[in-house]
């Protein structure tokens, strides 16, 4: 009808409202009713009406409260017919209750004999299974059974390994087809899901090789991109930027140094991070040097990344060449944790999860705009019982299958607390030394403050880390807009009381109050993937001054020492041992191999500096009470003494059995500070690294600049 709409919605489980638009005068009695199914009529009872300048409401009761799952057509009398929209459903009082499904076989299940299909879609009238084979062209169409918990389910007979599908889904009226979000693998580019069994090759994944690492502060943590850390040309690494190119052996670079795996395992930390490895969007996975990222834009999460397989549309490459990694780390006692995105997603309204649920999965405000803390357009709903299930089931799934060992979460922020701690605990069930750390800033999002996992609430978390912003401030000052603000480590004498603070793990009421309820909350830091190398980070503060590079390695050899001999635990980005460069540029998440690959030219010219990080790790995993995590002992356990020029003496006394005397003696000046001592002392660490016990016993020291230095005394 000419210059006529109308809009209906369902309000309650009995109650509809009906906006109409219309310059064409209204009978007096119309008629309200539904057809359920194209075939079943519902008669709806006027309950209210409205009207106000060719602008109509109405609202209208069912005897019966509405059932999902089917599809249904409003009808007025001299108006026609239009889809009823059920959306609203979702923030009914009850939904989650009615609507959610506990069970464990949501995705493609494979059986040697059959496969099962379960997917939730519960505002859905139907969804259809869409296959073929891998090497068919011809799709096949099966109509999916409206199941429990608001599913939909199927099963195809016989053996369906590497069987290609989608779904097709209607909404409100409107049809979708999607990948599946539970699928295990999928081809290039999120084209389809695929079929996959995940025990068809389970390698010998060596979690008997990993030493223990009962306490988080135990772990030294390395963070780095599958991609970065073989791209360069400048080493014989075969399979570059690939998961292959990260586990080759007696790979070199120009300079006849170990590269890629060789060059990690002999770096002395205990956890490699990886960067996101879970399937992204803005890298073409069929042809990788056209687009770079580092993969913080999720598409799906149990799926993963295609760019690093050896063959993308190989559904098994990714899966299998990844557990190769694990396995081959493990081998060796290092750890792998991984860098997950559960706080967003690429592009809210083209995710499956809109297309088959629309408006559940995605944080809004009450006015129905989409909360952004994130910045990406989106917030992922925590909250919601089903995406909250979703974020659990795809840790679970990456545990038991590829036997990861931590996970970092992105802007960890905008997850509510009681999802992390759910998160926490399945984790630690699954294995008892599982790592969980994030990033904790207080993001603005449609969720209470005192909901959100961000640092201020850490006592509500207690075994999750967080990235010590503070400490990260203190000790190398400012990053982005603040970038030219120097910290201790670049001779700003004032901050040598909050050094104190930074150092004792933010733990203790010391100049600033305590953050953490232990040195395991605190991820102490200057550098990480996104924001300026502290390389930069000194150029730009110190740049104007009497100081040359050398200078500014000497002072990045005493910052990683401050880190490993800090409470807390300690994490180092890629690059960050030899005084890697990004050219002052800070968040490079697109800016390509240039400004992001390991610089193995830098490298071979500053080995020296290597074997000085080797060092400060082999010390922290020497001495336990460099570990300590309880405040209480590190309290008692070290006193502070000021020097001249800012500099400090952190001494620990007797505390350390091996020792009757251990003194950090740090110095951020460019003045050479000379010191004398009670009793003679031997070094055991110099700019140089790790001094085996030496014979030389000194008792006047002198300290030289823009150092860390260790002094001891033997029983």
């Amino acid at each position: 009808m000419k210059d006529t709409f109308f809009k209906a919605k369902l309000i309650a489980w009995n109650r509809i409202r009906v906006v109409l638009f219309t310059s064409s005068l209204m009978d007096e009695d119309m008629r309200f009713w539904i057809v359920k199914d194209f075939h079943e009529v519902i008669n709806l009872k006027l309950e209210k009406r409205t009207s106000l300048s060719g602008v109509s409401y109405f609202e209208l009761s069912l005897k019966n409260d509405l059932e999902l799952g089917h599809f249904y057509n409003v009808h007025i009398t001299q108006f026609g017919s239009d889809a009823l929209d059920v959306s609203e459903a979702l923030d009914f009082e009850d939904f989650d209750e009615k609507f959610h499904y506990d069970g464990d076989d949501l995705g493609a299940i494979y059986h040697e004999n059959y496969t099962t299909f379960r997917v939730y879609a519960p505002l859905a009238n139907s969804l259809f299974l869409k296959y073929r084979r891998k090497d068919e062209k011809e799709w096949s169409f099966q109509l999916m059974n409206r199941d429990v918990g608001g599913t939909y389910f199927t099963r195809l007979e016989g053996n369906q390994d590497e069987l290609v599908y989608r779904y097709i889904v209607t909404n409100n009226g409107v049809v979708n087809e999607t990948i599946d979000p539970y699928a295990f693998s999928s081809l290039a580019n999120e084209d389809s899901s695929v079929v996959v069994n995940m025990n068809k090759y389970i390698p010998n994944f060596h979690d008997d090789k990993l030493p223990p690492c009962p306490h988080y502060t135990d772990a030294i943590i390395y963070e780095a991109h599958v991609r970065d850390l073989t791209s360069s040309k400048m080493t014989d690494v075969v399979h570059k930027g690939k998961f292959r190119g990260l586990i080759e052996k007696g790979r070199k670079t120009l300079g006849g140094h170990p590269a890629g795996f060789d060059y990690l395992i002999n770096l002395g930390f205990t956890h490699l991070q990886l960067q996101p490895i879970q399937d992204y969007k803005t890298v073409d996975e069929l042809e990788t040097d056209r687009l770079y990222n580092w993969g913080y834009d999720p598409r799906q999460y149990f799926a993963l990344e295609g760019s690093f397989a050896s063959d993308p549309n190989d559904a098994y490459a990714r899966v299998n060449e990844f557990k190769d990694v694990v396995s081959a780390f493990h081998q060796l006692g290092i750890r792998i944790n991984i860098d997950v995105v559960y706080n967003h997603m690429f592009e809210d309204s083209s995710t499956s999860l809109e297309k088959l649920v629309p408006n559940y999965y995605f944080r809004r405000y009450t006015n129905g705009k989409l909360a952004n803390g994130s910045g990406c357009g989106n917030d992922f709903n925590s909250k919601r019982v089903m995406a909250r299930k979703l974020i659990l089931d795809s840790i679970k799934f990456l545990i038991k299958y590829y036997h990861i060992d931590g996970l970092r979460f992105d802007l960890m922020g905008l997850i509510d607390i009681e999802t992390m701690n759910m998160v926490v605990k399945m984790c630690k069930e699954m294995k008892k030394d599982f790592m969980i750390y994030g990033e904790g800033w207080n993001m603005m999002t449609a969720l209470k403050d005192e909901e959100r996992a961000h640092h201020d609430n850490a006592s509500m978390m207690p075994d999750i880390a967080f990235f010590n912003d503070a400490f990260r401030n203190i000790v190398g000052g400012g990053i982005g807009y603040d970038l030219r603000r120097r910290g201790y480590a670049l001779g700003e004498e004032s901050y040598r009381e909050g050094f104190k603070y930074a150092y004792l793990g933010s733990t203790l009421d010391y100049t600033y109050a305590k953050r953490f309820l232990n040195a395991n909350q605190s991820l102490n830091y200057v550098e990480c993937h996104d924001n300026e190398c502290f390389y930069d980070k000194l150029v730009a503060c110190l740049k104007d001054e009497d100081e040359d590079e050398n200078h500014y390695l000497d002072r990045i050899k005493m910052t990683n020492a401050i880190i490993a001999l800090s409470f807390g635990v300690p994490f180092y980005h890629m690059g960050q041992e030899i005084g890697q460069t990004k050219r002052g540029n800070g968040n490079t998440y697109n800016a390509g191999d240039k400004f992001n690959r390991l610089d193995y030219k830098l490298l071979d010219e500053r080995w020296e500096m290597i074997n000085h990080f080797k060092s400060i790790n082999y010390i922290r995993k020497l001495i336990n009470e460099l570990r300590v995590y309880d405040p209480k002992i590190i309290e008692e356990m070290v006193e502070f003494e000021d020097l001249p020029n800012g500099a400090l003496i952190v001494d620990y006394g007797n505390h350390i059995p091996q020792f009757t005397s251990f003194k950090v003696f740090i110095n951020p000046s460019d003045e050479t500070i000379y010191h004398e001592l009670d009793d003679y002392h031997q070094v055991l660490l110099t700019t140089s690294g790790y001094v085996k016990k030496s014979d030389i016993h000194m008792k006047h020291i002198i300290i030289t600049p823009r150092s860390c230095t260790v002094l001891v005394r033997y029983k």
